[in-house]
């Protein structure tokens, strides 16, 4: 029998109106949901992110392919939630994100990772804005912050009783010593040459006389004469190797303490003569001065732009405050990917960053960085981005609202904060502050004067050899 095509349909609904279609169906629908569970096992979330410490850094044991950090852990637990793997990798042109119209989709950085589906989320400490959140979605902030200054830690001040002796500080000990020795060498030879040439009924008799005669001051033979002239010569270069290092002490105590006099923005602004500051090239912090309507923040931004004082990343902005106030400045502009290296700096810079990246400095080794005391400029977030209406948006915003409620996110911020070397350990930054200081001023040694003393010793040597051929002399 031929079924003809109007007369099918009705006997499809008649065979699905039975009830032996349902149990079919809860099987298809078994099937379905079991197929989608092994596919979102098997699918690996594609993780972008940048250097920058401690978020994401290369791992200790020499692996460039095995990251570490902050946003490794936090991937971790939100691919667990996500019931998928993922794989980390960081960001090819080592940029957050800023819009460039050279990029196929606009934008550069992760968020242009993002939109050319090179990337499922970017976990990083990528900043919440409104410019990026027009192009992305961006989850709860899973960490807040402000703005911090972050600037080279000054010698620590000098008490009333180390200030007593700073006079002494040009030479070093050894010097000292020397220079005491050698006065008495010469004071001692002088006495007994005048005594040897005076006449024995006119000899000075008694220690007392004998100490007490003119040797130095008006002697009478030619060798004690011969002896003065070397002694002031002696003295000469003595007090002017002295008076430049006293003033090359000072200059430099009097520079290292500009970082202490800066605990606030408005501090930097006026200080900034003496000390340059910048902040990361098409970051949010720059774009938050250049579009901030605050005088001060457009000064700012202003004079950033006029010195060329931005840096490409963290890492090298922060070497950059590290290396200021050192002699070895020349060494870092072959780095400098930005060619500022120009003559006219000044000798410190300040780094303007986010607080929990400049807080995580601070208990970083050789523990040489302070923070100005006040931050500024608005609260603001860290959020995880995804691409918009992407199917992992919703589940990793629960994601990071239940870390946040569990106490899971604070036990990570705990984990990579406050386990530094230098991480509340007051009296370990006093003491390594005190041996610092005697060591932030080079002080001339004894090997850097060795040649002042030689002179000394042979131009005594020679008066010993006049003095016996003036004795001979005077015997014939």
């Amino acid at each position: 029998m031929v079924v003809s095509q109007r007369t099918r349909i009705p006997i499809v609904f008649s065979m699905l109106s039975g009830s032996s279609w349902l149990p079919l169906c809860g099987i298809f629908f078994l099937c379905a949901a079991s197929i989608q569970h092994v596919a979102a096992q098997e699918q690996k979330l594609r993780v972008t992110s940048i250097l920058s410490e401690p978020y994401l850094m290369k791992g200790d044991d020499g692996d460039d392919d095995k990251l570490i950090g902050f946003c490794e852990d936090l991937a971790e637990k939100i691919s667990e939630v996500l019931d998928a793997e993922h794989e980390i990798h960081v960001v090819k042109d080592g940029r957050f994100g800023t819009v460039d119209p050279s990029n196929p989709s606009g934008w550069n950085g992760m968020i242009g990772e993002l939109l050319n589906n090179e990337a499922d989320l970017a976990i990083a400490p990528l900043t919440i804005t409104a410019a990026r959140a027009k192009v992305v979605d961006f989850s709860t902030p899973f960490q807040d912050f402000q703005l911090s200054i972050l600037m080279k830690e000054p010698p620590e001040e000098e008490d009333e009783s180390d200030a007593t002796y700073t006079f002494l500080y040009p030479f070093h000990c050894y010097v000292w010593i020397a220079f005491i020795v050698s006065l008495a060498a010469v004071w001692i030879l002088s006495l007994i040459v005048e005594y040897a040439y005076k006449r024995p009924e006119s000899r000075p008799t008694g220690l007392i006389n004998f100490l007490r005669q003119d040797s130095i001051a008006s002697p009478e033979s030619f060798t004690g004469k011969l002896i003065r002239v070397i002694f002031w010569a002696f003295i000469f270069v003595i007090l002017a190797a002295y008076a430049a290092s006293f003033a090359a002490q000072r200059i430099a105590d009097s520079g290292e303490h500009i970082t202490a006099e800066i605990d606030s923005v408005e501090e930097l602004v006026e200080a900034s003569d003496e000390i340059h500051y910048g902040v990361i090239e098409g970051g949010s912090t720059e774009q938050y001065f250049l579009r901030s309507d605050n005088p001060l923040y457009k000064q700012m931004y202003e004079f950033m732009n006029a010195k060329n004082t931005t840096v490409r990343s963290y890492i090298e902005g922060i070497k950059k405050v590290r290396d200021s106030g050192d002699d070895d400045d020349d060494d870092d502009d072959d780095d400098d990917d930005s060619g500022e290296g120009s003559g006219d700096e000044p000798e410190y810079f300040a780094f303007i960053m986010e607080s929990p990246a400049a807080e995580y400095q601070l208990s970083k080794e050789p523990c040489d960085l302070i923070v100005a005391s006040e931050e500024f400029g608005p609260t603001k977030g860290y959020g995880i981005a995804t691409v918009k209406d992407s199917p992992w948006s919703e589940r990793v915003n629960l994601a990071i609202l239940e870390m946040k409620e569990n106490g899971e996110m604070e036990e990570l911020v705990d984990k990579w904060w406050n386990e530094g070397a230098c991480a509340g350990d007051d009296d370990d930054d006093d003491d390594d502050g005190g041996d610092a200081d005697e060591d932030d001023f080079d002080q001339l040694n004894l090997s850097e004067l060795a040649g002042v003393f030689y002179f000394l010793i042979i131009a005594l040597l020679v008066s010993i050899v006049v003095w016996l051929l003036e004795g001979r002399g005077i015997g014939k």
